[in-house]
């Protein structure tokens, strides 16, 4: 094989953003609502396909002004959280605290997923609210964009963390259950494991 004939992969990246609450490590996950104004005219009536399954806080494919996987890491969590998520995450990366939580690769794509620590105090910012002590509970059901919600994940309950089924690509009926795909099990894993260090 020469250099033009070269396959070019396409390129996705997300972040996982790690807090402690309630005594303990937790994932901020999203669950995906059941509308993506993104589909309107893609999909009949903007279907979101895996509706109910979790992901990573925010995840993605890369666009060509992207510069790579962390620019298009930020550029999916201020489109999907909003600028004050992307402006937290950039400080931290100023002081190196992102670091790559996952990287998985096949012949078709790459997904690069990161990880990353947020303080109650910037956390309170995110939440739109100064009060103390934040728990997993303030956070439970908080709309994002498009119908998704941020989904609390506390290390201990790790156990309820499942791959999706392809059966589940019109929709998750088992809420209870945190179904992902197996990329971001493994990264949301990495990164409570990394918190607990």
């Amino acid at each position: 094989m020469n250099n033009t004939d070269a396959v070019v992969k396409e390129q996705r990246a997300g972040i996982v953003i790690i807090v402690h609450m309630d005594g303990e490590p937790v994932a901020l996950l999203t669950r995906r609502g059941k509308l993506n104004p993104e589909k309107i005219g893609v999909e009949p009536y903007g279907r979101e396909s895996w509706a109910g399954a979790c992901q990573v806080t925010a995840h993605g494919r890369s666009k060509s002004s992207d510069e790579g996987p962390y620019s298009t890491m930020l550029r999916e969590l201020r489109e999907e959280r909003g600028q004050k998520w992307a402006d937290i995450v950039g400080e931290l990366n100023a002081r190196e605290h992102v670091y790559v939580a996952n990287v998985d690769e096949n012949e078709k794509r790459v997904i690069t997923t990161y990880g990353v620590y947020v303080t109650e105090e910037r956390l309170s910012e995110l939440k739109h609210t100064h009060k103390p002590g934040l728990t997993i509970a303030d956070f439970v059901g908080l709309e994002l964009t498009a119908g998704a919600t941020l989904e609390p994940l506390p290390k201990s309950k790790m156990d309820q963390l499942r791959p999706l089924e392809k059966s589940e690509k019109s929709g998750v009926r088992d809420l209870e259950a945190v179904a992902m795909f197996p990329d971001e099990i493994v990264a949301v894993r990495a990164a409570l494991e990394k918190a607990q260090e």
